[in-house]
C-alpha cells in the first residue's frame, strides 16, 4: 500500500465462517449439486467438489475446494476457512 501501513483485514467470527460453510454443503447437496460449485475464471477462483476413498476405511468423503486454473493444471488452494494452521502443523 502507498504510504507504509497495511490493514490486517478483518474477519468474520469463527461460528460465522463454520456456519456458512455448513449451509454451504446443504445447499450443494439439496440441489444434487446444481448450486453451490463454479467454474474459475480468469480473474476468480473456482469451487469443485473433490471426492476420495479411505485409506484404511474405505469409506469416501467429499470436501469443497477452492481452485484456480494454471492452463492445463487445476492448483487448489490451501485454507482452514481462514482459521489457524492444523495443530498437526502447516
Amino acid at each position: 500500500m502507498p504510504g507504509g501501513s497495511e490493514r490486517t483485514p478483518r474477519l468474520p467470527p469463527r461460528w460465522f465462517v463454520r456456519l456458512a460453510w455448513k449451509v454451504h454443503r446443504a445447499l450443494l447437496r439439496v440441489t444434487g449439486g446444481r448450486r453451490g460449485l463454479w467454474p474459475a475464471r480468469t480473474e476468480r477462483w473456482g469451487a469443485m467438489r473433490l471426492t476420495t476413498v479411505g485409506r484404511r476405511s474405505g469409506q469416501e468423503r467429499s470436501v469443497i475446494l477452492g481452485y484456480l486454473d494454471d492452463g492445463p493444471n487445476l492448483v487448489t488452494l490451501a485454507m482452514n476457512g481462514w482459521g489457524k494452521e492444523s495443530p498437526r502443523g502447516g
